[in-house]
């Protein structure tokens, strides 16, 4: 065992992130391999940090800080899981300083300032000389989604004896992690959610009951029945099973969810077509926000509760992760509601032409420490750095949408957020390596032509409602926000209602605090933008409640992940590890559960007895307000060429580009009709076959991810 000390004025510096490999994979179990090449201890006035890229905080709060990592993998229904150490490798650090103790994390409302902040430090846990964490390898969380039972192990490659300030680093963990009893079987379940588990679960198998036509569960009221019945239409000839429930007047959250279990597990999709008014948020869950009563009242809220849909969509287990994907139209009448689902409509079946969809709004804020004027205090400017640095090269982006403070402008060099010197307690920012076209950037300075977008929050907000008005297809905010608007630019939902960009209809990720609490006495920020009858926005992710900072950069992180795959979206954190890199979906509830799991993955429960858990009240905040199985389109939509050849019993179809000729694969081909819906997929020829026994006409569909769908008529004699 290697042992060394780490002076005051010495900086370890990481070269290389931490490693989960899969080392083999059987029914019985699974054998994990954690290799960490470096990490970095910082010390300052009073206290040391120690980070690697990837790591991320067990968050008990008081407790030392230390990161951890996490993957998840899959176990059998009712199997126990055993943890077997079967080689460590590690050496230990003397610390001249104490670990600085993990303090509650900062969230992103407007008037946040009012809230007193306490500092804690758990004296037990730093008078103890046991390990902290105590296993090295431990599973901490077990939960089911959609029929997978998800296990996340965790690694704790850094422990701490607080007592005598020795840090046990493990540099090589080989572990076994066995299921004893139980079903002995991994996938027992439809593939619905296998975009996010082959995205995630690190010994992922694909599902082993596949079906072709998805199940689409609406719930309304009486008063909207006709709208529902109406877009229900257009889901079955996109070839969806669709099912309408109609709730009786003031039906509880219990008979909501009871309505929804019942159609379970063939549903996959739940779109809740009514207000907060009509069908009430669950107030059901547990989960009270951490913030607590007396500090959500300094913020203009009437309690801790955290209303929430999450609690329909989790239909199995104990646990919060949800088992199909949910959204929410939140009309309030039928006038809003002949407004909300045209809208929809028409963006899924009729979206206008132009360049629009190659256009991207980001928008946000350099929050600028007080002592440091050039250096961001929170991730907000990175984020939106990260995304514009991915996915440039694709899109049209403004310039100059990213506001400040007066004293945060004109400065010669920006930087990202650093962990200071002098305050090691506070999170510091992800990457280990920021580049600019002169390599690499020291001190995670800001590439110049990054830094020209930070403005005064007046030209920024100019700026932003001017590029919006002019047609997006996605809104990205990543700051403050307030139910009536955003911190920086300073956009109110009265600018939103005035905006004028007609069909050309972006899809809003307001990432941020409050922007879309469904149950306000009136309209918040992200209703108020869909309900503008002449633009706004057609459907959008956001938070009902106060959120947090860093979770809500993860969940970023996730969403993008997604939609583009790890082999386009450069992560926030070099270190972040999926088994897989390409795309997994554009269907936004899916884009959101998938960013609500990548959360989990990398902000894990915490099992170390502080009092609330942020991950989990990060799962019940944020929604989709809109129609989950929309497909967002993120280019330029491809015209159909569509090929039929029938036959006395089949319709062949082969399916291509309308300008390039190459062949479409992966589209969802539909014939419906009078007691007729057959659904296919297009192979990688472009080609399909669908038997045509029944005779009549029928409407033929074809969508897919960014084409222009396809539909026509098609008689059978």
């Amino acid at each position: 065992m290697i042992r060394y000390t780490i002076l005051a004025a010495l900086l370890s510096c990481f070269l290389f992130a931490g490693e989960i490999n899969l080392l083999d994979a059987q029914r019985g179990g699974v054998k994990l391999q954690w290799k960490l090449e470096s990490f970095k201890v910082q010390s300052g006035e009073k206290y040391s940090k120690v980070e690697f890229p990837g790591g991320s905080g067990l968050y008990a709060v008081g407790k030392p800080s230390i990161p951890s990592q996490q993957a998840f993998i899959e176990v059998p229904q009712g199997a126990t899981i055993r943890v077997r150490i079967l080689n460590a490798t590690n050496e230990i650090v003397e610390l001249e300083k104490p670990l600085a103790p993990a303090q509650e994390p900062q969230i992103d409302t407007v008037g946040e300032e009012k809230l007193v902040r306490t500092f804690h430090m758990d004296r037990d846990a730093y008078g103890s000389d046991e390990l902290f964490p105590a296993n090295s390898v431990e599973i901490a969380y077990d939960g089911i989604m959609r029929g997978r039972r998800l296990a996340l192990v965790r690694f704790n490659p850094c422990q701490y004896i607080a007592k005598t300030r020795e840090l046990v680093v493990h540099k090589n963990i080989e572990v076994a992690i066995d299921f004893e009893g139980g079903s002995r079987t991994l996938a027992n379940t439809d593939g619905e959610m296998d975009a996010i588990a082959k995205g995630l679960v690190l010994n992922y198998q694909p599902a082993r009951n596949t079906k072709n036509i998805s199940t689409y569960l609406i719930l309304t009221t009486p008063e909207l029945q006709k709208h529902a019945q109406s877009f229900a239409q257009w889901k079955n000839q996109k070839g969806l099973q669709t099912k309408i429930e109609v709730l009786s007047s003031r039906a509880s959250s219990q008979e909501i969810r009871a309505t929804i279990k019942k159609h379970y597990p063939e549903v996959a999709f739940v779109t809740l077509i009514g207000g907060h008014n009509l069908i009430p948020l669950s107030k059901d869950n547990a989960n009270r926000h951490p913030l607590g009563e007396e500090n959500c009242k300094i913020l203009g809220l009437k309690d801790a509760s955290v209303p929430s849909d999450l609690y329909y969509s989790c239909l199995e287990g104990d646990d919060y992760y949800p088992d199909v994907y949910i959204g929410r139209i939140p009309a309030r009448n039928q006038q809003e509601a002949d407004l909300l689902m045209q809208r929809i409509e028409n963006y899924q079946r009729k979206p206008p032409r132009g360049d629009w969809q190659k256009r991207f709004l980001l928008c946000g804020e350099f929050q600028y420490q007080y002592s440091k004027k050039n250096v961001a205090e929170r991730l907000f400017c990175e984020t939106a750095f990260t995304i514009h640095h991915s996915l440039n090269k694709f899109y049209t982006f403004p310039e100059r949408t990213i506001g400040a403070g007066s004293s945060g402008l004109g400065h010669l060099e920006y930087f990202f957020r650093t962990t200071a010197q002098d305050d090691p307690a506070k999170p510091g920012t992800y990457r280990d390596r920021i580049r600019d076209e002169q390599g690499p950037v020291v001190g995670c300075r800001m590439p110049q032509e990054w830094t020209k977008n930070i403005v005064s929050s007046v030209e920024a907000r100019e700026n932003t409602l001017k590029f919006w008005e002019e047609g997006a297809f996605l809104v990205q905010h990543r700051d403050h926000g307030s139910i009536t608007g955003w911190g920086k630019p300073p956009v109110h939902k009265r600018d939103v209602t005035a905006l004028k960009n007609g069909d050309k209809l972006p899809v809003l990720f307001s990432i941020n605090c409050l922007t879309g609490q469904m149950d306000y006495s009136s309209d918040c920020f992200v209703e108020a933008a869909l309900k503008n009858p002449n633009g706004g926005a057609v459907s959008a992710l956001g938070s009902t409640r106060v959120s947090y900072s860093w979770w809500n950069d993860r969940l970023c992180d996730g969403f993008y992940t997604c939609l583009y795959g790890t082999e386009v979206y450069d992560c926030l954190d070099t270190g972040v590890q999926l088994p897989a890199k390409h795309s997994f979906s554009k269907k936004l509830g899916v884009v959101l559960n998938f960013g609500k799991m990548y959360l989990a993955l990398n902000y894990p429960s915490n099992p170390f007895g502080t009092a609330y858990d942020y991950t989990e009240t990060e799962f019940y905040l944020f929604h989709c307000i809109g129609d989950p199985e929309m497909q967002i389109w993120t280019g330029t939509l491809q015209d159909q060429q569509v090929a039929q050849k029938r036959s006395k019993d089949s319709l062949a179809l082969q399916v291509s580009n309308k300008n390039t000729r190459k062949a479409i694969a992966n589209a969802t081909v539909c014939l419906y009709g009078e007691n007729t819906q057959i659904v296919v997929k297009t192979d990688a020829q472009g080609n399909c076959t669908l038997p045509t026994t029944a005779k009549g006409t029928f409407t033929l569909t074809i969508t897919g991810e960014n084409l222009y769908p396809y539909q026509t008529q098609v008689t059978i004699d």
